[in-house]
């Protein structure tokens, strides 16, 4: 029973998480969401505020530093990484011939919880960890208007 709980709940997880990606791409108006991307697994993400900057953290293992886009625009922030890995083993003396391909990607697009200078942005990656630190601008914060209900 206990077994059957932690596979629904893990479906649940991938369902979740599927359906925060097309709408995230729906609400920012990009449609291309559905383009290449939708193939690619969505690294684990941390996301908080400081008192003067926003800092993410995403879990890319087995990728390297060249291989990841990092976007921020219009208050949203796309990573996208991909690797093609091709092995070869060759054993001669038993006549055997194996090559193994695999691709890795990840995509990850999201609002950024606060106004941002994007001009700012400072990452650095190590040990499989992409680490973005971007200075809020707060003179960009919209005001909020209390709207009334008739």
């Amino acid at each position: 029973m206990m077994k059957n709980l932690v596979e629904i709940e893990k479906g649940l997880k991938r369902m979740k998480d599927h359906m925060s990606h097309i709408f995230d791409g729906i609400y920012s108006g990009d449609m291309d969401f559905l383009g290449d991307e939708f193939d690619f697994k969505q690294p684990e993400a941390d996301v908080y505020e400081t008192k003067d900057k926003v800092v993410c953290k995403f879990d890319l293992p087995g990728i390297d530093k060249n291989e990841i886009e990092l976007e921020i625009k219009d208050g949203f922030i796309v990573l996208k990484a991909e690797k093609n890995i091709n092995i070869e083993d060759e054993d001669k003396k038993l006549g055997t011939h194996k090559i193994e391909r695999s691709h890795k990607g990840y995509y990850r697009r999201f609002m950024l919880p606060s106004a941002v200078d994007e001009d700012s942005v400072k990452a650095d990656y190590s040990n499989g960890t992409l680490n973005v630190e971007i200075k809020k601008d707060e003179s960009k914060n919209v005001s909020k208007k209390l709207i009334k209900i008739d």
